[in-house]
């Protein structure tokens, strides 16, 4: 091996040393570091196991670093998380150009199982229904009376054939996973059953609902009589699942809300700071406004799953947080929902 290929992988272990990557990682042989971390993306999807394993080894260490709980409670919630989320690589093939693409779907047995639910479909046909007034408001009231616009709540329109709040949040979270352009909770059902009535449907609403942006500001939607920062609605309906789940399994508010909201909010600086390192440790600075709002989303939603609502911070507080300091913004978050506090 020359020297200069042996400095870049002292380097490279220099590096994951530094960000903290589990032990678990040094299983992998040599030669197959340099391919992680030159396509993290297409290794990851490639090695499932591995991808559950770093994400709990990034949740656990952001959990133990910002709340009261101990490192074993926070890696028993990491796995919780992911024991929840049922992580699966999917390949889809574009069909015009026929290339392959992997991705990653999630709460795939839920998925299965909403699709064999009456509830589900009546719910989706509901939504359907209740969606034409809405569009119609917004065609009509967007760029001279946005006032005017009433939204649509998502959470009561679920609440209506699912009978609790969390099981609500259950079949959004299951359903929204994902927008356009890739849905790819369409695709994977549409892999299994086809364009049937359920999958149909469901494709048709996943693109209504990304259309109700009323502003850069607005969107024409709420989740129990909350306004949601955008029409990425995921972003608030997942977390609210997975810190309701970790609720019911036990766990106090403080560790099942950051490691609810830690899941989204890793993802979104990771890709707001755009580089591999913001993945492991908290960028100097999250400024972007659309950034924002995902995880002002995501704090929406994992304080609902706790049902701990009223202590969602001011948007000029969360704002000035994020743009100031991402790290304070955890620390705070978590200080609020410290028992000892």
């Amino acid at each position: 091996m020359k020297l200069q290929s042996l400095k870049k992988l002292k380097n490279i272990f220099g590096l994951w040393l530094l960000l903290g990557i589990s032990s678990q990682a040094l299983a992998f042989r040599l030669q197959e570091i340099p391919q992680l971390f030159a396509h993290p993306r297409s290794y990851l999807l490639a090695h499932p196991d591995f991808m559950e394993d770093q994400l709990n080894s990034m949740l656990t260490r952001r959990c133990t670093a910002y709340t009261s709980e101990v490192r074993n409670e926070c890696s028993k919630a990491g796995d919780d998380v992911i024991e929840a989320l049922e992580i699966q690589p999917i390949t889809l093939e574009d069909p015009k150009t026929h290339d392959k693409a992997q991705y990653v779907v999630t709460l795939t047995t839920q998925l299965k199982a909403l699709h064999q639910d009456p509830r589900a479909i009546a719910f989706l046909q509901e939504l359907d229904a209740e969606l034409g007034p809405v569009e119609q408001s917004i065609r009509m009231y967007k760029f001279i009376a946005p006032q005017n616009i009433k939204p649509l709540d998502l959470g009561d329109v679920a609440f209506k054939f699912f009978g609790s709040r969390n099981e609500a949040l259950r079949a959004l979270a299951v359903l929204f996973q994902d927008l356009p352009q890739s849905e790819i909770q369409v695709h994977y059902l549409y892999q299994l059953y086809g364009a049937d009535p359920f999958v149909t449907l469901l494709h048709r609403l996943v693109g209504r609902i990304a259309g109700l942006e009323v502003s850069n500001k607005k969107t024409a939607l709420t989740l129990f009589g909350n306004a949601v920062y955008n029409t990425r609605i995921y972003h608030a309906l997942v977390p609210a699942y997975l810190a309701s789940k970790l609720k019911a399994k036990g766990h106090g508010d403080e560790v099942s809300f950051i490691t609810a909201f830690l899941f989204n909010y890793v993802y979104e600086a990771g890709e707001a700071a755009g580089n591999f390192r913001s993945y492991f440790l908290e960028p100097k600075s999250l400024n972007d406004v659309d950034s924002q709002n995902d995880i002002r989303s995501g704090e929406l939603g994992a304080l609902l799953g706790i049902g701990r609502k009223g202590l969602i911070l001011s948007e000029n507080e969360a704002r000035t947080l994020l743009t100031q300091s991402p790290k304070n913004y955890l620390r705070r978050l978590a200080q609020s929902l410290n028992p000892q506090n």
